[in-house]
């Protein structure tokens, strides 16, 4: 923990995820809390609008390549998911 004020810090915090078969993903945040009486409370608000951020632009590239396929601009699935992927990852999205 990095204390900035007597009352607000930043906490590193690591996850594992375990992953099909014996595949493990670990990720490394800092998250900001707060100090509410003895505790300390992680303050998500920035976290939470990144997400959300992430999301609604996921949900315009499946929206994107879903009109693809209506339109018939995809000879096949294959080249409907590589036009997908291609488009999450210009986009700075992943999937894990």
């Amino acid at each position: 923990m990095e204390h900035k004020t007597p009352t607000e810090a930043r906490l590193r915090l690591k996850t594992t995820s375990k992953g099909g078969g014996d595949q493990t993903t670990s990720e490394e945040d800092t998250l900001p809390a707060v100090k509410e009486g003895d505790d300390w409370k992680l303050e998500l608000t920035d976290v939470t609008q990144a997400i959300t951020e992430m999301l609604d632009k996921r949900a315009a590239l499946y929206s994107q390549v879903a009109t693809g396929v209506r339109s018939g601009a995809f000879k096949d699935r294959i080249s409907a998911m590589l036009a997908l992927a291609g488009a999450q990852r210009g986009a700075g999205g992943k999937d894990n």
